[in-house]
């Protein structure tokens, strides 16, 4: 439908002035209201088209129709009928750049030129009505109400208030995260600390196991083999269990200095520390025992290190004790994050149900294993030999470098 006169509304840039009134001569006129397509246009062009169906005029709504160079020649050739823009804006889009234009400061001589402007073009522009120059949209209190809206500076408070409440909870996190690292700080040097008192504690008995007890038992094996050559024939037997006994003692006193001397090894790798202890045991047994290791760590923490040591002396000793065996093959590897470590022979074997002994030996080893968390299993047949599986976690206990 073709119009003669059309309606720009116009809009003060200083106050953003706003402001527009009905177009058309009748409630039964369709009033088209266009707008481009910026979003801030299109809720302009709303406002205005509720307040003219408020008003009883029939509204039709063509928004997003483009930009500026679409929307002026729709409205100056009828296709739509209102338009609400900053009458500054238009303004300044009219404008050529060689062509002298109003103050867009002084709103009433910038409303008349626009208004000059179109007046041959068939447009009427509207009287403007002033605004804020704010991003913000106001409505009356009861609609606030109505649809749950807040205003700029309740949002602003709120917003305020998240951005606070988050800065104190990063700032808790961040706060916890150095008590945790402190504490955990603390408590490595207090393991460390622990760690090298026992490893003195320990050098000090190896030593006064040295030059004391084990010192004692040569001297009582170097009498008792003078002396043996003068026991009664009948006396023999037990003059040898003596003779024996006496050997194992100084072997396990020789154990006991190497084991608990930890710091004097701090360089010796594991792998060192434990193919050692094999060939001590087959110089000393003379039983043939092959050593062979994989994928092992530099160390162990120094509990853990000494506990494994023991394990290992341990079941040689019961093998040269009790296996009558040939030959002892140990294997040391890691897999799946544990320790595994294996002393098989091919002595007579056992009944794992029976104890060997007094026992006391192999709940030893049990013991050592779980105090480092692992697991040590027996497997062993009559005339079959026995292997001795021993597995530890290793975690922390693993030491590179």
């Amino acid at each position: 439908m073709r119009r003669t006169r059309n309606c720009v509304f116009g809009a003060a840039l200083v106050a953003l002035a706003l402001g527009a009134t009905a177009c058309g001569s009748g409630g039964g006129t369709t009033i088209v209201v266009g707008s481009t397509n910026f979003t801030e246009q299109e809720i302009l062009g709303e406002i205005y088209a509720q307040a003219l169906e408020a008003e009883g005029f029939p509204i039709e709504r063509r928004f997003q129709l483009g930009s500026r160079e679409v929307v002026e020649p729709a409205i100056e050739s009828g296709e739509i009928g209102l338009y609400a823009e900053y009458l500054a804006t238009v303004l300044t889009f009219l404008s050529k750049p060689d062509q002298p234009s109003a103050d867009l400061g002084d709103v009433e001589a910038a409303h008349a030129e626009l208004g000059a402007r179109f007046a041959d073009r068939g447009v009427t522009v509207l009287d403007y009505a002033p605004a804020v120059d704010a991003n913000a949209i106001v409505v009356t209190r009861a609609t606030a109400d109505r649809l749950g809206l807040v205003t700029t500076s309740e949002a602003l408070r709120l917003a305020f208030f998240v951005v606070l409440l988050l800065g104190i909870a990063a700032e808790s996190r961040s706060d916890l995260r150095a008590l945790r690292s402190a504490y955990a700080a603390l408590d490595r040097l207090r393991l460390s600390e622990a760690e090298r008192a026992t490893l003195e504690e320990r050098t000090r008995l190896a030593r006064e196991l040295h030059d004391g007890l084990a010192q004692d038992l040569w001297f009582a094996k170097l009498k008792h083999e003078r002396l043996v050559p003068f026991v009664p024939d009948e006396q023999r037997p037990l003059a040898a269990e003596v003779t024996e006994a006496l050997d194992s003692a100084i072997v396990e006193a020789k154990q006991a200095v190497v084991t608990m001397r930890a710091e004097d090894d701090r360089d010796v790798s594991l792998e060192g520390l434990l193919a050692r202890t094999v060939n001590d045991f087959a110089g000393r047994s003379g039983v043939r025992a092959d050593f062979s290791a994989a994928d092992l760590p530099q160390s162990l923490t120094p509990r853990t290190q000494v506990e494994v040591l023991r394990v290992l002396q341990e079941a040689l000793t019961n093998v040269r004790k009790h296996a009558d065996a040939t030959v002892v093959r140990v294997n040391a590897e890691v897999g799946d994050g544990q320790l595994q470590l294996s002393v098989i022979d091919n002595g007579r074997g056992f009944r794992p149900t029976e104890t060997i002994g007094d026992g006391v030996g192999m709940q030893s080893m049990k013991e050592r294993a779980r105090l480092m968390g692992g697991e040590l299993r027996v497997v062993s047949e009559p005339s079959a030999g026995t292997a001795l599986h021993l597995t530890v976690p290793l975690g922390e206990a693993a030491v590179t470098r």
